[in-house]
């Protein structure tokens, strides 16, 4: 199993690391995000910045798929994760 973890991108580091998560699903992942969101999201994607040595996270910019307003659809960065699902 994959289980991976997620914080929101929100204010600075101490205040997203009160929002980490634990998801082993992508699906999880996903239906968390649509509830914190109040929207639908179709795809996920995860892509690899850096190693934090902050936090001892191999770093992963978590990207959505999202529908916002009057249906339109477009791609916003949503968090950081420490690895993605395969």
């Amino acid at each position: 199993m994959n289980k991976i973890k997620f914080r929101n991108q929100c204010g600075g580091l101490e205040e997203s690391m009160k929002t980490v998560q634990e998801f082993d699903t992508e699906d999880q992942l996903k239906t968390y995000l649509e509830k914190y969101h109040h929207a639908v999201i179709k795809k996920i994607k995860f892509k690899h910045q850096v190693y934090d040595h902050r936090i001892g996270w191999d770093s992963y910019y978590v990207s959505v798929y999202i529908q916002w307003f009057l249906g339109h659809w477009h791609w916003q960065c949503v968090g950081i994760s420490n690895g993605k699902f395969y």
